[in-house]
């Protein structure tokens, strides 16, 4: 009873920081774009300092890191362009030194660094010059950290927490928590701060280290202390205070600790379910009912951004498990009936697609389905693309395998196309991130008519910019000669989920007025 109170106590004062934070317009899914960073080490010898720098960037689709490896020059020059998807701290490191700064999407920023000074973690502004769009959030940045880190410990260290009980580890937790965050809302107000992007990283970063501390605890304690993770289960509201972590909540996606965090509650919850299947009479270690069980915890306890997540590091990291195809393809169609966020969904089917993109039976279901390929898009605009069927009406429905409402259209289609002269409208069917062999045999499963397509993401990005594609399901008439009639033309269903006789109706009156 008295370590569910605390562990209880540590949530509840966790949920009031949640409270204080601004809100925020952070979305998902985003689309990546290119981020530059350039700059020089000023004083920089090869023969002394390391040759490469190293850009560290959160990948929250895997809950993992991304790291590039920078060259510098002989002048000590060095320039980089990554992928960001949406805004974040990131982390530079060179020789033993590293410190943190926070970038958004399409960025362009200049740093200027102190080579011989540039030897402990985030040496603070007075060794760093940075320009622009982020240059002010960066420098109050840069401020804080040693401030903060000079204020006292930020988590409890392994060692100690062998050590503990829980009833002595949690209010110490709970009391570094508050030190930091108090420490933060004066820090704001002393300095007359105003900076939204650092306030929510800061107030998140803290938030997410702590929980990750908190997990730690729970992984170390039954290891040093012969406890079975079965018989040291977390609170009962710990699972809702999971449930609260979303897309929405201003500056989650900005802190890497919030990936840290999640990527151990993940190993929490494996232990948590292979606790739970060694208490079954007969059970024996197998690969697809361990999957399973945890695909179905995960559904069961969790919602939100958090499920989403959860339910693809299971995937991904069970279909690098030397497993049988049939399980893996099993446990895939398992996830898309389960899964419904597009961020996380797009990641695994790219995972599945590197996996099964040559599968045996490719080429006989492709010919049955009567697969086509487009030319090469390179420059090419709409007329030049669908040269093909210049003269007729195009209706294009761009979609993908892991699309529920995609899937929901397809069996409308057939009184569609019956309804309209299919000699002037061809109905053209265009996937993207997708698997090669689950888009052939949905198409085939669903016995779709019409032209079918499977894009590469460069052609995708293409046919985003032409027709200013937003999401799955989309679709788009053209007219004789490719010009764009409707981008966002009617569906094949209606709100009734009838066939759309206005769509019937559309087509019919462009093929009598053109």
């Amino acid at each position: 009873m008295v370590r569910a109170l605390c562990l209880s106590f540590l949530l509840v004062v966790v949920f009031a920081c949640k409270q204080d934070i601004p809100e925020s317009s952070i979305t998902l899914p985003l689309t990546p774009t290119m981020t530059h960073l350039s700059g020089q080490l000023e004083g920089y010898r090869r023969s002394v300092n390391n040759e490469f720098l190293t850009v560290r960037v959160t990948n929250f689709q895997t809950f993992d890191y991304d790291r590039k490896m920078v060259r510098v020059d002989s002048m000590g020059y060095f320039s980089a362009d990554f992928p960001m998807d949406h805004q974040q701290d990131i982390m530079i490191i060179h020789n033993d030194a590293y410190f943190t700064m926070i970038l958004s999407p399409g960025d362009s920023a200049h740093l200027t660094l102190q080579a011989d000074e540039f030897t402990e973690r985030d040496p603070g502004p007075q060794h760093i010059a940075i320009s622009g769009a982020s240059a002010e959030t960066n420098r109050i940045l840069w401020e804080y950290l040693p401030a903060l880190r000079a204020d006292g410990p930020l988590v409890i260290v392994d060692t100690a927490m062998k050590k503990m009980a829980v009833e002595e580890f949690t209010p110490k937790l709970t009391a570094i928590m508050e030190r930091q965050q108090a420490f933060l809302q004066n820090y704001i107000r002393e300095h007359d701060i105003t900076d939204l992007d650092f306030i929510h990283w800061a107030e998140n970063s803290i938030r997410y280290q702590i929980m990750k501390n908190f997990v730690d605890f729970r992984m170390v304690l039954p290891l040093s202390q012969g406890i079975q993770p079965n018989e040291y289960p977390f609170p009962e509201d710990y699972g809702a205070f999971v449930n609260l972590i979303d897309e929405s909540d201003p500056g989650v996606m900005m802190a890497s600790n919030y990936a840290r965090f999640l990527r151990n509650y993940y190993s929490y919850v494996q232990q948590e379910v292979e606790a739970d299947l060694k208490k079954m009479d007969g059970y024996k270690p197998n690969p697809l009912i361990r999957s399973r069980a945890l695909l179905q915890r995960v559904d069961e306890q969790h919602d939100g951004f958090a499920r989403e997540a959860l339910l693809s590091r299971i995937l991904v990291e069970r279909l690098k498990v030397n497993m049988a195809d049939s399980i893996k393809q099993e446990l895939y169609d398992t996830y898309l009936e389960m899964a419904g966020d597009d961020y996380f969904r797009s990641h695994v089917s790219e995972v599945y697609s590197n996996l099964f993109e040559d599968a045996p039976g490719m080429p006989e279901l492709q010919d049955r389905i009567g697969a086509l390929q487009l030319p090469d898009l390179a420059g090419k605009d709409l007329s030049e693309i669908f040269a093909a069927y210049r003269g007729k009406i195009l209706y294009l429905d761009f979609w993908a395998t892991w699309c529920k409402p995609c899937l929901t259209e397809f069996p409308f289609y057939p009184k569609i196309i019956e309804s309209v002269d299919t000699s002037q409208v061809a109905f053209v069917f265009l996937a993207s991130s997708s698997p090669a062999g689950h888009w052939l045999k949905t198409v085939d499963r669903f016995q779709l008519p019409g032209d079918h397509y499977l894009l590469s993401r460069q052609e995708f990005l293409h046919f985003k910019t032409l027709l200013n594609i937003r999401g799955f399901p989309q679709h788009v008439i053209l007219g004789r000669n490719g010009e764009v009639l409707d981008n966002q033309a009617l569906r094949p269903v209606n709100s009734s989920m009838q066939p759309n006789v206005g769509l019937i109706a559309t087509l019919n009156q462009l093929l009598e007025s053109s």
